[in-house]
């Protein structure tokens, strides 16, 4: 067991686990007319519904005991100030990095992150707009109409929220906006490249395609490889 299942607050949350076991969410609601308000949350046009859970104001208390005893107000602090609590790997989780439009300097080993993360945002933004726009043409010299995603987790979730979520996109009057037709998602695995670019290889001679297939990936000795 680790430290964490070990503390008085992981067990005071498990005993009462036990408690909410035979607990309905009617009941729930029966008995607090405000359980909505009480627990959702709003941000700008975003809304956080956890009422349809069975949890309670106890509950509450008791989740952040545990969050306090495993001391996550400095686990967060520590990431967005950019100490390395990635210890697997050895280095600072930049997440924060990506999504920091107010571009507070996010010191690592010393040097501001921020210029960098900045740079490699603008070359993603040029890579996408080329697409999107034909611009930037496949081996045939058409415009790229279908993607292939490679990855899995965050790699493969993110991509495909995106793009289910595009199509049904409206105006403040309710029309789709106009934009330029967009490729559409094609999900594969990550060991999917060889039957992939084989088929597309068998047209091509070796420089062609090393001219005509582009990458986006952070891991960059993954991507040689690739």
């Amino acid at each position: 067991m680790s430290a964490l299942t070990q503390s008085s607050a992981w067990q005071a949350l498990t005993a009462h686990r036990h408690v909410m076991d035979n607990v309905h969410l009617r009941e729930l609601f029966a008995a607090d007319p405000q359980r909505f308000a009480r627990f959702s949350l709003r941000f700008g046009d975003l809304l956080f519904d956890y009422s349809k859970n069975r949890i309670t104001t106890e509950t509450m208390q008791l989740l952040l005991d545990l969050a306090q005893q495993a001391q996550l107000e400095q686990a967060i602090a520590a990431m967005f100030s950019g100490q390395k609590i990635n210890t697997t790997e050895s280095r600072a989780v930049l997440h924060v990095a990506l999504r920091n439009r107010s571009n507070r300097p996010i010191v690592v080993d010393g040097q501001d992150v921020m210029p960098e993360v900045n740079r490699v945002l603008a070359q993603m933004r040029t890579f996408s707009d080329a697409v999107r726009s034909g611009a930037w043409t496949g081996y045939s010299g058409q415009r790229i109409t279908d993607i292939v995603n490679i990855g899995i987790g965050g790699s493969d979730l993110g991509p495909k929220m995106v793009t289910m979520a595009s199509p049904s996109r409206r105006t403040s009057s309710g029309e789709k906006p106009s934009i330029t037709r967009s490729p559409r998602l094609i999900t594969s695995r990550p060991n999917a490249k060889y039957p992939f670019f084989s088929r597309a290889s068998s047209r091509l001679v070796p420089s062609a395609m090393t001219m005509r297939r582009m990458g986006v990936s952070s891991a960059r000795s993954s991507s040689c490889f690739f």
